[in-house]
């Protein structure tokens, strides 16, 4: 009888580690993003989106510019996939009241997207995307005084960042249509082609009910061990 109710823990024990396992994994996991938002976006008139600077994004003026999603790191394959979506993110022009004629670029509804990217091991729980990758970004853009709201996509925004473990979770930087390859909007005959580059920073952790899990799985373990 005995044996029999160690072989039960036992097994209920390895049940519990198995679940964990495909929850957290050690390598790949949903991590849901808990908090962030966009440090630096700019509007500019050519790809270069340098000097060129025309329009920019005030991080302290926007407070609605929270982002929200999910992001992968899997530490095995060297991957990096996230999905993450803003409300609103809108610059105004750098000097001047108005830009051509627009007194704001508004950006809403606006999902950055990508699966897969390689990404590089530099230890100590950093990992940098690999060079010249790209990702998706598409929503709605308003030209304010110019167009109306109207839908884009660009699927090839150059994707520039990295990602530090840190514990469960991780703290990422990505930036869409880095200096020199910045994604452009397709312009109408009553509105101006613009350049954009847009930075994110965001904290991602487990999902509560994926935390729960491993919390069960644990308390499994101290229980088997208390009772052995």
């Amino acid at each position: 009888m005995l044996f029999h109710r160690s072989i039960a823990r036992t097994t209920a024990v390895a049940a519990l580690l198995f679940c964990a396992s495909l929850a957290f994994g050690g390598n790949a996991q949903a991590l849901t993003i808990s908090s962030g938002g966009f440090d630096q976006a700019l509007g500019c008139s050519d790809v270069a989106c340098g000097a060129t600077q025309t329009l920019t994004f005030d991080p302290n003026g926007d407070p609605v510019a929270v982002v929200s999603g999910n992001v992968d790191l899997d530490t095995m394959a060297l991957t990096l996939s996230f999905s993450f979506s803003v409300v609103e993110l809108s610059m105004t022009p750098v000097s001047g009241t108005d830009d051509n004629g627009a007194s704001a670029v508004v950006f809403t509804n606006t999902t950055y997207a990508a699966s897969g990217v390689p990404v590089m091991n530099l230890g100590g729980g950093n990992f940098l995307v690999g060079p010249a990758q790209t990702a998706s970004v598409s929503g709605s853009q308003e030209q304010v005084g110019v167009s109306a709201a109207a839908a884009f996509a660009a699927p090839l925004a150059r994707l520039n960042g990295s990602c530090l473990v840190v514990g469960d979770g991780l703290s990422c930087g990505l930036s869409f249509g880095q200096s020199g390859f910045s994604f452009d909007v397709g312009a109408t005959p009553d509105e101006e082609a613009r350049y954009f580059q847009h930075t994110a920073n965001i904290l991602a952790v487990p999902e509560p009910t994926t935390a729960a899990l491993m919390g069960l799985a644990l308390f499994g373990i101290a229980v088997a061990g208390r009772r052995r």
